[in-house]
């Protein structure tokens, strides 16, 4: 090949280089739009399940407010007509003589009723409320059920009617304090009791107030 003469392969494999590198230019290319891709789609995968995962928080709030509402309600029937049934036995209770005075027949029909509701209400309870506090309302309507069955009847079928009427009053205490459980309302008591506390222990003076810094006395006269 004579010189000054370029060779016919040169410009052959500068075309082939150039191709590859067009090539190689595009599959890098598309090796990063791909990569950029899937971040895109692990962001928005992430973000859907982040937003799965506050709407499924949201719906168990509501939820289990929905529900506490309701158990808030049943309780605040049940305590009425346990109020409602004790009151109706009281104006007949003689405690000096350990019995009851005659009641009237709408007195009797009246006991029945209150009766009757509270069963009712204590059925609601067992859907909605704990065992323990269906456990409480159990055993008030018993006391009170006894209590009626006495005065209804002129039986004496409870004994000891002083000590079966003053567990009847007591199971008001009980019901409150089985809701305030089951409705979370025993620890805001506990915080506020320990607030309380201290508040009573600084203004007794049981705790000491916090030394005050006294300026450095002069030495020198």
């Amino acid at each position: 090949m004579p010189s000054g003469q370029v060779s016919i392969w040169v410009p052959v494999v500068v075309a082939v280089l150039g191709i590859i590198g067009v090539i190689a230019g595009q599959l890098i290319n598309a090796w990063k739009e791909d990569r950029r891709w899937r971040r895109e789609l692990q962001r928005e995968d992430l973000r859907w399940e982040r937003e799965r995962a506050r709407l499924n928080d949201d719906r168990s709030h509501e939820l289990r407010k929905h529900w506490l509402d309701r158990r808030f309600e049943v309780y605040l029937e049940l305590f009425d007509g346990y109020e409602r049934w004790l009151a109706s036995l009281r104006p007949h209770f003689d405690a000096s003589r350990r019995t009851f005075k005659e009641p009237d027949d709408d007195v009797k029909r009246g006991l029945t009723e209150h009766g009757e509701t509270f069963k009712d209400l204590i059925t609601r309870v067992r859907t909605l409320g704990s065992y323990e506090t269906w456990l409480v309302a159990v055993n008030a309507e018993n006391s009170l059920s006894r209590l009626s069955l006495t005065l209804v009847s002129g039986l004496n079928v409870e004994p000891d009617l002083v000590r079966t009427f003053n567990a009847a009053l007591m199971y008001g205490s009980r019901l409150q304090e089985a809701f305030r459980r089951d409705l979370g309302l025993m620890e805001w008591d506990a915080q506020e009791r320990e607030i309380q506390e201290v508040i009573s222990d600084y203004a007794s003076g049981r705790h000491a107030a916090p030394p005050t810094s006294s300026p450095p006395s002069d030495s020198t006269s």
